[in-house]
């Protein structure tokens, strides 16, 4: 099975890099006493899960699982051979780590990225492009998610200021909250069969580890995970309130979900303080949370915030929505992690927006069900939907899709809507390329495209 085409927002697809990339480690062998040597290639996931979490009572995961430095070739790649044999044969995934330096994110409309080849042992070879971000990267790689029965791996580049640092193979999770590191375009394809629970799964994103996913089953699982949330931190009307599952009844919270550390402690909080009942899903995410790093308790035993977030889609999303909300969501991960990209995008609503202008786009969010009077919630909002498509979508979506609805809502209606538009005919198109031009600078990005990995020979 090959990973079709990723499509770009809302109607476009990724025109596909063809620059190139490669490695070269030497394999290393678990030493362990007795026949405890990892199991063979092939072996069934329930006794590779078992053969690594014997490799960690024995201490010797850190060996077997353990950073492997390439060695470049004269023409500038790198090879892996014998890949399986990177951590004994019990990795099904492999982080490649890179450093890119920043001269080569200058030109937004010439992104670097490099080739990557899965190459399974009759010689079929799966070429893949790898999009570098700026600074020191890891990118994973799941050959199973590539349909490739991978023997070795290939990575060529033609660009200076690329280099290839390791590959380090990464073994099976086997504890209840441990992420499972992925790169956004095989987390569209993760296969469910692979999921160590019917409801959901959780993943960190490769480029930003502090970042969890939440990948669930169906709209009905993640409701049950966030949308009291989503009604507690985000909703208008109902800001900081709890509402009881027979309030809830009936109203929709969103189709995905973003939360950073001070949303999800002020919601822990308020559910301690007041004694509130709560499902055993949302006890999952605070313990989650919690887990990672995203609230801690603080001095005084309340929740405060820690790093990083946690998004959510899920399966239930048709295709193109799916794409379309992973898109939305990345960008509030890289708006909760990259500090030089929130403030651009904080000056920019400050500074380059009308009083005009802000308030058109608090009469957009307020009318999606946003809580128009969180300043952090607006700027967070404003650029995430600007960064959801590509940038050649944006005036169709704001000039025509969103202001054809907002023309037949009761709290803005059609005056508003076209004397707006009139006024300020590019305001859109010039927020969407300011907020490109800061994405690309600080995280290797444009929109609608937060992926690493892409098919080569493939467009659509």
């Amino acid at each position: 099975m090959r990973i079709p085409g990723i499509v770009v927002g809302i109607i476009g697809f990724f025109a596909v890099g063809v620059l190139s990339t490669g490695c070269a480690p030497q394999a290393v062998s678990a030493e362990a006493g007795g026949t405890g040597a990892p199991p063979e290639e092939g072996t069934a996931p329930a006794e590779r899960l078992a053969a690594v979490t014997e490799l960690r009572s024995r201490g010797l995961e850190e060996r077997v699982f353990s950073a492997q430095s390439p060695r470049e070739t004269a023409d500038g790649s790198w090879t892996v051979e014998n890949l399986a044999s990177i951590g004994g044969g019990l990795a099904d995934a492999y982080a490649l780590r890179y450093t890119a330096e920043e001269m080569l994110f200058g030109d937004a409309t010439d992104r670097p990225s490099v080739v990557l080849e899965l190459v399974d042992a009759a010689g079929r070879a799966e070429p893949i492009s790898l999009l570098v971000r700026p600074g020191v990267h890891d990118v994973v790689v799941r050959p199973e998610v590539w349909g490739v029965d991978a023997a070795q791996l290939l990575l060529r580049s033609e660009i200076e200021g690329f280099d290839f640092v390791s590959i380090t193979p990464i073994p099976e999770p086997t504890e209840p909250f441990q992420a499972i590191p992925i790169e956004m375009s095989e987390l569209l394809h993760y296969p469910r069969d692979s999921w160590r629970r019917d409801d959901f799964e959780l993943f960190s994103w490769s480029l930003y580890p502090e970042i969890l996913w939440i990948d669930s089953r169906d709209y009905a699982t993640q409701a049950a995970m966030f949308k009291r949330m989503a009604f507690f931190i985000e909703k208008r009307g109902v800001l900081g309130r709890l509402l009881s599952d027979e309030e809830l009844f009936g109203l929709h919270g969103w189709n995905a979900h973003n939360y950073r550390g001070e949303g999800l402690a002020a919601f822990f909080n308020a559910v301690e303080r007041e004694d509130f009942p709560i499902n055993e899903l949302e006890e999952t995410v605070r313990d989650i949370v919690a887990d990672h790093g995203i609230i801690r308790r603080g001095d005084g035993e309340s929740w405060v915030a820690g790093s990083g977030g946690i998004l959510a889609i899920s399966q239930e999303s048709y295709p193109e929505l799916r794409r379309l909300l992973l898109s939305h969501e990345s960008m509030h991960g890289v708006f909760y992690w990259e500090q030089t990209f929130r403030t651009a995008v904080e000056r920019y609503w400050n500074d380059a927006l009308s009083e005009r202008e802000r308030a058109y786009w608090r009469s957009f969010f307020a009318w999606m069900g946003y809580s128009p009077e969180d300043e952090y919630l607006m700027v967070n909002e404003f650029q995430a939907y600007l960064l959801q498509q590509d940038e050649s979508a944006v005036r169709w979506y704001f000039r025509t899709r969103i202001a054809d609805r907002l023309r037949s809502s009761v709290s803005v209606g059609p005056a508003i809507v076209n004397a707006f538009l009139t006024d300020h005919p590019r305001t859109f198109v010039n927020a969407a390329s300011a907020m490109n031009e800061a994405l690309f600078q600080a995280a290797g990005m444009v929109g609608g495209d937060p992926f690493c990995l892409r098919p080569i020979g493939t467009e659509g």
